[in-house]
């Protein structure tokens, strides 16, 4: 089917200006809200974007998330390079510091930009040549319809999903402006075309795709010579080569590692036989909250959706399916059906997310789809608006007033369903809370519950509601433990949870010890051991502790150096003392408590010489401590060096009354 180009539009303004304040009603309730989610990353913990204007350069010129990690290194397999949307983020905190409310107008003001732009593709490609009315339009329903779909409200809702809005916007920009250089032969379009499907491209790496979703476009609904094809086409293709290029330089490529980790790798424990079946049962859910928007969430990581195998029913229901939906736009891909370029680009928008290429470090996520939703919408559109010219459903609905109100009370429920699921996204804690209800089998989840309530519990004043919130939150972080006995996060939180509620050291012990057996890297936890070890009272248990940590990491100069302080101080081994921060030194030569430790044993046991020998290597690593020179002062002292003494102790008063010593 041959779809004839618009040459008259018969929309009233009015259908426009719907489309652009449709998002400002079912969005509305979003204004008041919080940062939320991965709004950290991007915006209240990333560096870059906390410098407004100033930090504009680096967020052009390094990985997106190092503002974040504040590193060097990328710490996500590929990296990431979307410096587009972190740049407005940067602007506006610039205008407006850290303001969540202009955020999501602003999102909510790019969203209603993109629903414009689609609605005016879609005149591009189907027009009005029916003479039906403009409100039951293809162009019109299937705008509305993607514009209403509540599968949009974690990009909408979320600030962060902005990367995905102007991804969306520019890339069909750029589609827009390939159309009208075939239709006006201006080459300003052309122009025009490269440069939006760049910023698409800044915005976010999956607009590359439209690398296939524009000529196919300019096949369906366009018949023009091969060669101009190819001169329409050829823009967005060089600007695909410019930001790979630019990508490449900064990040080192797309060689993407599978991470060690079930958080960032759901498919860590999984089987062949289980990979591909639960892969196909994502895409059958793309499918079916598309149709039917319920439950929603933000977490679908490891396990709110199980692992799966070839005997599940429904994964050969949704491989036939895509199965059949592929050979049917094959079979009938001459005839140019609009239904045939639907599936194509949803198969074209949705293969790349669907972890059957690329490792996307969840099972799925709603927002992967925003893209494929217009696929979805502008299909459903076309075959409603086909349906109502069949002769039977005609005789059953034969007057436009009738087919409004069919179509208004689609869009009505939809836009119910996302006005009511914008709720969730109002802050942190409103999200983890409400969706670890639906996400019950999650790990994320229950680690997210537990530890906003953890923190909720830490900086309260009121006893029983923190020990209401305290209670909770072990309760959820147990059962992320249940899910997955490898999350360090969740181990961590735990041990502060327990210690908290109970004060029982061994047992918020063993708990941070669970998080560095999974992750030995992680500085947090060892902090919080030595917190809770400060005040402990059981010595000769401490003692045991901090050994029993020193077999699980024994190359921790901090831990040797405890342990030396302990039998120096506790049990007046200084032998045993100094071999322990002999051995720190050994593990970290600028590790300046462990020297210190050091020409205190030495002292202790009457090795004045090899006191101050020690001392003035950790004088060496830091000239402005006042403890070393009042050290060293003792040690003169003990020494006969009265002269020597003296100066040293002067140099330590000076240091503590913060004046600067004299040479």
């Amino acid at each position: 089917m041959k779809i004839t180009p618009v040459i008259k539009e018969k929309n009233k303004f009015w259908i426009k200006v719907v489309i652009l304040l449709f998002p400002l009603i079912i969005y509305s309730n979003t204004l008041r809200h919080d940062y939320a989610l991965d709004d950290a990353m991007v915006i209240t913990h990333n560096q870059y974007t906390l410098k407004g204007f100033s930090g504009l350069k680096d967020i052009f010129t390094k990985d997106s998330f190092a503002g974040f990690y504040l590193e060097k290194k990328v710490h996500l397999p590929g990296g990431r390079y979307r410096p587009l949307s972190i740049a407005t983020y940067a602007i506006e905190y610039a205008f407006f510091g850290l303001n969540p409310h202009i955020s999501h107008l602003v999102n909510i003001l790019l969203y209603a930009f993109t629903g414009l732009s689609l609605y005016y593709m879609l005149l591009l490609f189907f027009g009005n040549k029916d003479g039906t009315t403009a409100l039951i339009s293809v162009p019109t329903m299937a705008t509305l319809i993607f514009m209403a779909h509540p599968i949009h409200t974690e990009v909408v809702a979320n600030i962060k999903g902005r990367d995905e809005i102007l991804s969306l916007l520019f890339a069909l920009i750029a589609l827009i402006s390939v159309i009208l250089y075939i239709d006006k032969k201006r080459f300003y379009w052309l122009i025009i075309g490269f440069v939006s499907f760049f910023l698409a491209l800044l915005s976010k790496e999956n607009a590359i795709t439209f690398v296939l979703i524009i000529p196919l476009s300019i096949w369906f609904f366009r018949e023009v010579p091969f060669r101009r094809q190819i001169a329409a086409f050829f823009p967005v293709l060089s600007a695909a080569v410019v930001f790979l290029l630019i990508r490449n330089s900064i990040t080192g490529g797309f060689q993407v590692s599978a991470a060690g980790e079930l958080m960032n790798n759901p498919f860590l424990y999984a089987t062949v036989n289980q990979k591909y079946p639960t892969i196909l049962l994502t895409l059958g859910l793309y499918l079916k909250l598309l149709f039917w928007p319920h439950p929603l969430t933000f977490d679908y990581y490891p396990y709110h959706i199980e692992l799966t195998d070839w005997s599940n029913k429904w994964v050969i229901i949704i491989l036939i399916l895509y199965i059949f939906m592929f050979l049917y736009a094959i079979i009938k891909l001459s005839r140019r059906n609009p239904a045939v370029y639907s599936i194509l680009f949803f198969i074209i928008s949705v293969i790349p997310v669907s972890n059957l290429l690329i490792n996307m470090g969840t099972f799925m996520n709603e927002r992967f789809v925003y893209q494929a939703s217009v696929a979805f919408a502008t299909g459903i559109a076309w075959i409603i608006f086909k349906l109502f010219d069949w002769p039977g459903i005609q005789r059953i609905i034969s007057g436009q007033s009738i087919k409004i109100a069919f179509f208004a009370a689609v869009i009505l429920a939809l836009s119910i369903r996302t006005f009511a699921r914008n709720y969730a996204w109002k802050n942190d804690y409103t999200l983890f809370l409400t969706d670890v209800k639906t996400s019950a089998n999650s790990a994320k989840s229950n680690c997210a519950a537990g530890g906003i309530l953890l923190d909720r519990a830490l900086a309260c004043t009121d006893v029983q509601k923190k020990k209401e919130d305290l209670i909770r939150a072990v309760q959820y972080l147990t059962r992320a433990t249940v899910i997955d006995p490898t999350y360090s996060d969740v181990w961590r939180k735990l041990g502060t949870a327990q210690y908290e509620l109970t004060h029982d050291v061994p047992e918020a012990f063993w708990y941070y010890c669970s998080a560095i057996r999974n992750n030995p890297g992680d500085e947090t936890s060892y902090n919080n051991i030595h917190f809770i070890l400060l005040k402990y009272n059981n010595k000769e248990h401490k003692i045991e502790l901090y050994k029993e940590l020193l077999k699980i990491n024994p190359k921790r100069p901090d831990i040797n150096t405890k342990l030396g302080v302990l039998y120096g101080k506790e049990k007046k081994d200084y032998s045993l003392s100094i071999a322990y921060f002999k051995e720190a030194v050994r593990l970290e030569p600028t590790y300046k408590q462990a020297y210190k430790g050091l020409g205190v044993a030495y002292q202790m046991t009457g090795d004045y010489k090899q006191s101050m020998y020690w001392l003035e290597y950790a004088l060496k690593l830091d000239t402005l401590d006042a403890s070393i020179y009042q050290l060293m002062g003792k040690t003169a002292l003990q020494m006969g060096d009265k002269e020597k003494a003296s100066f040293l102790f002067i140099k330590a008063d000076q240091l503590k009354s913060k004046i600067t010593p004299a040479k």
